[in-house]
C-alpha cells in the first residue's frame, strides 16, 4: 500500500476516533443539563450502540457493492453536521432536549457504522499479501490513540471554553477527516486491483 494513502487512513481514522471521544467522558454532565433522570442517560448512552446493531450489516453490504470510499466520506460528513445538532438543544424546551439528545446519538450510531468497520475492511482488502496484519495494527494504533486522546483533549477544551467549543472542535476534527479521505483516500476497488498487481508480478 503507498505511504501516501495508508498516512491519509491513519489521520482519517484518527480524528474520527479522537472527534467521537470528545463528547463521551461528558455527556452524563451535558445530559444533566436538561435534567435526564438515569433512565433517559441510560438510552441515551445505549442508542448509539442499538443504531448499530442493524447498521453494520446493512452498510457492510452496500460498501462492498458500491465503494468503501463513498461511505467513509458520507459518514464522515454526517458527523460534521451531528456535532454542529448538538447545539441546537438549549434553544429547545426542556421536554424535548434530552430526547432530542438520544436522537443525535441514535443517529451517530447510523453514521459510525459508515466509518470505522467499513475502514477496517478497507485496510484488509488494500493490505499486500502476508502484511495484513502489520497493517492492520497501524490501523488499531490510529484507532486507540484517537480514543485515548479525546477525552483528555475535550477536557482541556470544556475547562478554557465550554460546551460550544466542544462542539466545534468535534465538527472541525470531522471536516478535516472528511476533507483528507475525499481528496486522498482512492476508492476501494482500484486499491485491490493494484495490490494484486504487485503481488502478480
Amino acid at each position: 500500500m503507498p505511504r501516501k494513502i495508508l498516512i491519509s487512513i491513519f489521520i482519517v481514522i484518527f480524528a474520527d476516533m479522537l472527534g467521537l471521544a470528545f463528547i463521551t467522558p461528558f455527556m452524563s454532565l451535558f445530559a444533566d443539563k436538561y435534567h435526564a433522570t438515569g433512565v433517559w442517560l441510560g438510552i441515551i448512552y445505549a442508542a448509539l450502540s442499538f443504531s448499530r446493531l442493524f447498521s453494520l450489516p446493512f452498510f457492510g453490504k452496500l460498501s462492498d457493492r458500491f465503494g468503501k470510499k463513498r461511505f467513509i466520506c458520507l459518514g464522515l460528513f454526517l458527523y460534521v453536521i451531528l456535532a454542529l445538532a448538538y447545539l441546537i438543544t438549549d434553544y429547545l424546551p426542556l421536554s424535548v432536549a434530552v430526547p432530542y439528545i438520544a436522537g443525535i446519538r441514535f443517529a451517530r450510531g447510523i453514521t459510525s457504522a459508515m466509518i470505522v468497520p467499513i475502514a477496517r475492511a478497507y485496510i484488509g482488502e488494500s493490505s499486500p499479501k502476508g502484511k495484513e496484519g502489520h497493517y492492520m495494527g497501524i490501523f488499531n494504533v490510529a484507532f486507540f490513540t484517537g480514543t485515548g486522546m479525546g477525552p483528555i483533549i475535550s477536557g482541556f477544551v470544556y475547562d478554557l471554553s465550554g460546551w460550544e467549543t466542544i462542539f466545534y472542535t468535534m465538527s472541525g476534527l470531522w471536516a478535516f477527516a472528511f476533507l483528507v479521505a475525499l481528496l486522498f483516500v482512492p476508492a476501494s476497488k482500484s486499491i485491490g486491483q493494484n495490490v494484486k498487481k504487485a503481488t502478480a508480478s
